[in-house]
């Protein structure tokens, strides 16, 4: 069997069904693979999403600890709940429940 390079793996292409803002999280495969968009991507549209890397994404009212496992809620948001969510990677930095978004080591592949 003969190999062949497709690519890095770090970006996968998305479709979203309704119109999606930049640095949104999006379900790739729902409920395995994530990815963030850094563009607008409109409705019907094929947009690039990132796999990997540390953002900086909108969180629920939680606060989160440097280490802290994180997950993608059904409103996209990141949470610390484990009922009904996807672990997409862990905080890289403390953030304040009060505050409206978290530092994430982003992996959008869930497993």
């Amino acid at each position: 069997m003969s190999e062949h390079f497709i690519d890095g793996g770090a970006q996968a292409e998305y479709t979203p069904a309704t119109d999606t803002p930049a640095g949104s999280i999006c379900p790739v495969v729902a409920g395995k693979i994530y990815g963030i968009n850094h563009l607008p991507i409109k409705a019907g549209e094929t947009g690039v999403v990132d796999l990997v890397g540390r953002f900086e994404l909108l969180k629920a009212q939680v606060a989160l600890s440097r280490g802290d496992a994180a997950y993608v809620g059904s409103d996209g948001t990141v949470t610390t709940s484990t009922d009904g969510t996807y672990k997409i990677g862990v905080a890289s930095d403390d953030a304040a429940s009060a505050g409206t978004t978290a530092r994430i080591y982003f992996h959008g592949i869930v497993g």
